[in-house]
């Protein structure tokens, strides 16, 4: 069993003090102080074990629930790529969906909604996995394109690289959007170069996962505004990483300003598809 420092110093520190209590004890107390040291020192080490025991039970606790909780994510993770793999049947591997790349189970939702709505345009904030399984959608249905805007030119180029390794360049595109300032009311913004973008028609479905939240405070907060005149009544807007606190005050941002109404998704980074109030609702 692991003992951490700080419980060895609770053990140890327990038997010193009750050494050094039962010296006194000694000198004070004589033949008395004799007697009385055992029992203190025993209670003492009982008392500092107990201690430790307790603290071990609600580490081992904590650790258990840590435990399950990622184990189901894991399951869940698995469920939702084996969910993707039959019904895209990709012609080669997928790339890596962990770290930086979304997960299994937003990528999922991206391609429930795409296959349900069948759009004809998708635009994308940041490319990655999301535009392979996007452009794999697509192509399913025979229709549509994805615009995907990548601010870094390493990561816009591996993309491509690996839309054309799965064939996909004819419906997923790859835009080099630096980052620039950006003036929405008055405040500046760090966010994609779109000025001299050609969309080719509204947008049915914009995927916000980008740019990273390093960016500022709200980072995400322009997609909206910037591409809102090129958004019709029923464009669905999804966004990633939806459990962050700046994810959730950018959601609500655009409720208010836009009438776009939340649904929250209960994904491993937590997920967000908004729609255009219903006429008639609060």
């Amino acid at each position: 069993m692991y003992i951490s420092r700080k419980v060895a110093a609770v053990i140890i520190g327990a038997t010193l003090v009750s050494l050094a209590t039962s010296v006194i004890l000694w000198l004070a107390l004589g033949q008395a102080g004799m007697v009385v040291a055992p029992p203190l020192l025993t209670g003492a080490l009982f008392l500092a074990i107990a201690c430790v025991h307790s603290r071990l039970r609600a580490d081992q606790t904590r650790y258990h629930r840590s435990l399950l909780e990622k184990t189901s994510n894991d399951y869940r993770q698995l469920e939702a790529l084996s969910s993707l793999l039959w019904t895209l049947t990709p012609d080669l591997p997928l790339p890596r969906m962990r770290g930086w790349s979304a997960s299994p189970d937003f990528l999922k939702e991206l391609a429930e909604i795409i296959l349900a709505t069948q759009p004809n345009l998708v635009v994308e904030m940041g490319s990655g996995v999301s535009t392979l399984v996007a452009g794999y959608c697509l192509r399913r249905l025979g229709r549509g394109k994805i615009l995907s805007l990548e601010h870094d030119p390493k990561h816009a180029a591996a993309t491509r690289a690996t839309l054309a390794l799965h064939d996909l360049q004819e419906v997923a595109t790859v835009v080099d959007a630096p980052l620039t300032t950006v003036n929405l009311g008055g405040t500046p913004w760090r966010w994609y170069d779109v000025a001299g973008l050609s969309i080719p028609g509204p947008i049915d479905i914009l995927v916000v996962d980008g740019p990273p939240d390093t960016t500022q405070a709200l980072a995400r907060y322009p997609a909206v505004p910037v591409l809102h005149e090129r958004m019709h009544d029923k464009t669905i807007v999804l966004a990633d990483n939806a459990n962050r606190e700046d994810e959730k005050q950018v959601v609500a941002m655009w409720e208010k300003e836009f009438g776009l109404e939340p649904d929250f998704i209960d994904t491993e980074a937590g997920a967000c598809i908004l729609r255009r109030r219903s006429p008639g609702r609060g």
